[in-house]
C-alpha cells in the first residue's frame, strides 16, 4: 500500500472524527455551553454521563489525531539523518498517543464525570497505539529493522478506524433513537 493511500485514509478518518464531534454538539444544541464548561453539577443522569463522556472522548480524539497527523507530516520534512528522523517520528507519535490518553482521563477527573464505555475504549485503543508506536520505535528507529513495518501500518489504520467507530457510535445511535421517538 502506498503512502498516498495512508495519507488519504488519515484525512478521511480525521474528517469523520470531526463530523462525529460536530454531531455530538448538534445533539446537545440546548446544552452546548454545559458540554464545554459544565461540571459534576450538570451531570445528574446516566444519559448525561454518557453524553459528557462521549463528548470528551470525541473532542480529545479529534484534536490529538489532527495535531499528531500534522506533526508527523512536519517531522517527515525535517532535514535529519534517516535513523534520527525515525526516532523522532515514532517517539513523537508515542507521546501524542499517550498525552491523548492522559487528556481523556484528566478531563473526566476534572469534570468529575464517570467513564462511558466509549471513553474507556478510546483509552484502551490509545494505549494499544502507544504499544505499537514503541515497538516500531525500537525495531525501526533503533535497530533499523523493517520486520514490523507492514504490521505497524495495518495496526495504526485498524486502531484509527476502531477509534473512529467508537466515537461515532454514540451520535449515530442517539440520532436514530431521537428519530424513532419522534
Amino acid at each position: 500500500m502506498s503512502a498516498d493511500f495512508f495519507i488519504l485514509l488519515d484525512w478521511i478518518i480525521k474528517a469523520l472524527e470531526v463530523t462525529a464531534l460536530i454531531a455530538i454538539i448538534l445533539l446537545a444544541y440546548q446544552k452546548v455551553s454545559i458540554l464545554f464548561f459544565g461540571g459534576a453539577k450538570n451531570i445528574s443522569t446516566e444519559s448525561d454521563v454518557i453524553f459528557h463522556s462521549c463528548f470528551i472522548a470525541a473532542l480529545v480524539v479529534a484534536v490529538f489525531h489532527y495535531i499528531g497527523s500534522e506533526l508527523s507530516q512536519y517531522i517527515l520534512t525535517l532535514n535529519l539523518d534517516k535513523m534520527e528522523k525515525r526516532q523522532l517520528f515514532y517517539s513523537t507519535m508515542f507521546f501524542m498517543s499517550f498525552i491523548g490518553v492522559l487528556a481523556i482521563f484528566t478531563l473526566h477527573k476534572i469534570r468529575d464525570c464517570m467513564f462511558a464505555p466509549a471513553a474507556r475504549f478510546c483509552i484502551y485503543l490509545g494505549l494499544g497505539m502507544c504499544i505499537v508506536q514503541m515497538i516500531q520505535f525500537y525495531l525501526h528507529g533503533l535497530v533499523g529493522s523493517d520486520l514490523f513495518l507492514h504490521f505497524y501500518k495495518v495496526l495504526v489504520v485498524t486502531i484509527n478506524i476502531s477509534t473512529l467507530a467508537v466515537v461515532s457510535y454514540f451520535p449515530v445511535t442517539a440520532y436514530f433513537k431521537r428519530n424513532c421517538n419522534e
